[in-house]
């Protein structure tokens, strides 16, 4: 190959270098790009999920004092509630008639 000819290639191997750098550097930005909109959607996700709690609570704390249960009182009925849900789940022999 000539001067000529290790120049042009040389040229060539510069312009898709540059290119290569290029699509990366693209591509990079992209990446984070991604990072902060997802970043971006679960700050938005927690906040909506927050605001449900809260409201949950509120509503919560509403009907306790509509019905004047504390929640102590509550506790004691649902864990009443869990022991009888089981009980009725066991299995029983069925009675027959002579």
């Amino acid at each position: 190959m000539t001067d000529n000819g290790h120049k042009k290639r040389i040229d060539e191997i510069k312009a898709e270098t540059e290119e290569i750098r290029r699509q990366i550097m693209k591509l990079e930005f992209q990446h984070k790009k991604d990072i902060v909109e997802a970043n971006r959607e679960a700050a938005k996700a927690d906040k909506r999920f927050n605001e449900r709690q809260d409201n949950m609570q509120k509503h919560l704390d509403y009907i306790t004092r509509l019905a004047g249960v504390t929640y102590e009182e509550l506790d004691l009925l649902d864990e009443k509630l869990q022991k009888t849900g089981r009980y009725l789940t066991l299995p029983r022999e069925r009675s027959t008639l002579s």
